[in-house]
């Protein structure tokens, strides 16, 4: 992927990390698969692994946008380093 096609990912995980609803809904989840492995009993050894499971897909779908939105910045940086090297 070109430093430009990253920047411009970047512009669009900028936008959803920033997003009120994207947000509410992340933490939304979170809360209500930590809720439904606290009340569930030990027994139900499949259903905690369940939740696991999905709250840390959760996690790493949050954590992809945050790679792309950093990977973005040092494509911008990259890219400004280039212009600076052909104006001078």
């Amino acid at each position: 992927m070109t430093p430009e096609e990253e920047r411009r990912r970047s512009i669009f995980a900028r936008e959803i990390i920033e997003n009120p609803l994207w947000n509410e809904t992340i933490t939304l989840i979170r809360n209500r698969l930590m809720e439904m492995w606290q009340h569930s009993d030990w027994e139900q050894t499949k259903e905690r692994e369940n939740v696991y499971q999905l709250y840390n897909a959760v996690n790493l779908i949050q954590s992809e946008i945050e790679t792309t939105l950093k990977t973005g910045k040092m494509a911008e940086m990259q890219l400004e380093d280039r212009q600076w090297l052909r104006s001078n």
